[in-house]
C-alpha cells in the first residue's frame, strides 16, 4: 500500500514536492520515493510512476491511495497498469465539509456519518448508513456523493 501525495513548495525553490510513502511494522510513515518537480503535471507524475516502479517493481499486487488529483489519477494506470487505486478517506472527508453549508455542528456529523459508511463492515450496514447520511444531509450531502465514484 502506497500512499501518494503532491504539495507545493513555498521556499525560494518553488516547485511542487511529490511523494509516496508507506506504513512500517509499527504504523509509522516510511519515506519509498520522492521527487521535486516544476509543477504537479500527468508527465511529471508518469515519469515519477516510472521511477517508483524501478525501486517498487510490478510483480506483486499494489494499492495506491491519493486524492483526487485527476492528473494522477490519469498517469498511474498507464505505469501501473493493474495496480488498485483508492482514494484517502481524510481528503473525502475534508471535501465533504468544505462542500456543505451549514453551522460546524452540522458538518461534524455529516463527516461523522461518511466515515461511518466508510468503515461498515457489510453492505447492509453500509446502506442504512448511507441512508442515514442522505436523510440528514439531504441535497447538499446528495450533489457531493454525485461526484464520488462508489
Amino acid at each position: 500500500m502506497l500512499f501518494m501525495d503532491g504539495t507545493f513548495l513555498k521556499s525560494r525553490y518553488k516547485g511542487q514536492l511529490l511523494a509516496a510513502t508507506t506504513k512500517d511494522g509499527n504504523q509509522g510513515l516510511l519515506p519509498v520515493a520522492f521527487a521535486v518537480v516544476d509543477a504537479e503535471s500527468e508527465d511529471n507524475w508518469r515519469w515519477f510512476f516510472e521511477n517508483l516502479r524501478e525501486i517498487v517493481g510490478d510483480a506483486r499486487q499494489l494499492m495506491f491511495i491519493s486524492d483526487r488529483n485527476n492528473r494522477l489519477k490519469s498517469a498511474l494506470p498507464k505505469i501501473f497498469p493493474i495496480a488498485y487505486h483508492a482514494y484517502c478517506l481524510h481528503y473525502w472527508k475534508m471535501n465533504l465539509r468544505d462542500k456543505v453549508r451549514g453551522h460546524k455542528s452540522f458538518k461534524d456529523r455529516m463527516m461523522f456519518l461518511f466515515r461511518e459508511c466508510a468503515y461498515a463492515p457489510t453492505k447492509h450496514k453500509f446502506e442504512k448508513k448511507l441512508s442515514e447520511l442522505l436523510a440528514e444531509g439531504k441535497e447538499q450531502v446528495q450533489f457531493f456523493l454525485n461526484d464520488c465514484p462508489f
